[in-house]
């Protein structure tokens, strides 16, 4: 049972950072940022990276992997909104 719960959590987790990636592909291409909030994205970028330090203390390479490639796909979006909203304005 364990293994199949852990095999949910990590396919969960690269899905998350797949959509995440899709969402900095679109913002790239329209080069537009409306519909997405900088604050979110700093707040998931947080929650994510206090995920991957509680996945290194429980040596959990499925936590860290994961939350680390969602962490840095929400870093490009947030450089991208920044990039985008200061470029508009």
């Amino acid at each position: 049972m364990k293994i199949i719960i852990d095999a949910l959590a990590q396919i969960s987790l690269f899905i998350s950072a797949f959509f995440i990636f899709f969402q900095a592909i679109k913002i790239q291409k329209e080069r537009k940022v409306a519909p997405f909030s900088f604050i979110s994205y700093i707040g998931f970028s947080l929650f994510q990276v206090s995920v991957v330090l509680h996945g290194i203390l429980l040596k959990d390479i499925t936590l860290i992997v994961g939350m680390g490639a969602c962490f840095i796909a929400n870093l490009i979006v947030v450089c991208q909104i920044f990039i985008y909203k200061k470029a508009s304005n």
